[in-house]
């Protein structure tokens, strides 16, 4: 987790540092986990997009937590004169879950990216993005012996974004 948020704070500072930064906050529409993208444009051909997202319920007395943080480097081709771009990249998350009375686990993420963006805005943007990964989460039920397992993932989300500059 220190390494992801090191990592989080370098990638931030550094896109900081280039004059035309863009920044902007995402939020994908289909996500349960309440997660908020920080969109950072560090010029027309490179992204990077630190995320963090939580989530919580309970009910009969069991209370589950969800936690996750990660950053993707994304590479974008657009045309100046459209207003739809194209991105692809790679993105790395490392997740936490947690239940009273159960189990917990923790885990990391690896997957590559593509995806859509349409400006409809010089402000707002919707888009999609398609993904596969490796995920490698290590489990410690409250009875028994902790175990990693390996597996792999996909999924696809739709963000909505706003720009600052």
């Amino acid at each position: 987790m220190k390494k992801i948020l090191l990592l989080l704070m370098l990638s931030i500072f550094i896109s900081s540092q280039v004059y035309s930064t863009e920044l902007g906050i995402g939020i994908p529409v289909n996500d349960d986990t309440r997660t908020v993208h920080l969109t950072i444009k560090t010029s027309d051909t490179l992204r990077v997009e630190p995320f963090i997202g939580m989530s919580s319920s309970s009910g009969d007395g069991i209370t589950t937590d969800y936690s996750k943080i990660g950053v993707g480097v994304y590479a974008v081709s657009s045309d100046e004169s459209s207003s739809t771009l194209l991105y692809y990249g790679g993105r790395l998350t490392i997740d936490r879950y947690s239940k009273t009375d159960d189990y917990s686990s923790s885990g990391q993420e690896i997957a590559p990216v593509i995806g859509f963006e349409y400006l409809f805005s010089k402000r707002f943007s919707i888009g999609g993005e398609a993904f596969y990964g490796i995920k490698s989460e290590k489990y410690s039920p409250d009875r028994g012996d902790n175990y990693t397992e390996n597996s792999s993932f996909s999924g696809s989300q739709v963000l909505v974004r706003y720009y600052f500059n």
